[in-house]
């Protein structure tokens, strides 16, 4: 019987030993092991066919993350020249605020002086 003998040739005999039994005579027997094997051959095509884009998917990540990667490093170099063009102009406008002060200080004592004067030449 041609189905217990492709059974027999997956390791499920009909003794239970998993033992290949002998082919039954004839090309119905073949025709069943040929047709069972394209099958399974088919079924790891198909395997295959979704291993490889599963693999080219994950070769398309892997460039992207290694892209990444590139964009990172070169982004962290823009912030860190970036931080020092900040912390020099926070310098530059603390040095300028506080030239600033200096002169309205300076213009509040040459206010008063000249108030002074001119209430000392009013005064004579």
């Amino acid at each position: 019987d041609e189905d217990s003998w492709v059974k027999s040739l997956l390791g499920e005999g009909a003794t239970g030993s998993g033992a290949p039994q002998a082919a039954p005579s004839g090309r119905s027997a073949h025709a069943g092991e040929v047709s069972e094997l394209k099958r399974q051959l088919a079924v790891l095509q198909a395997a295959a066919r979704r291993d490889a884009d599963a693999l080219c998917a994950l070769e398309v990540e892997r460039h992207r993350w290694h892209t990444n990667q590139s964009d990172t490093s070169r982004l962290q170099e823009e912030v860190d020249a970036l931080q020092k063009r900040f912390d020099t102009c926070l310098e530059v406008l603390g040095a300028r605020n506080e030239l600033i002060e200096e002169m309205e200080m300076d213009t509040r004592e040459m206010k008063t002086a000249y108030k002074e004067q001119i209430s000392l030449l009013a005064a004579q």
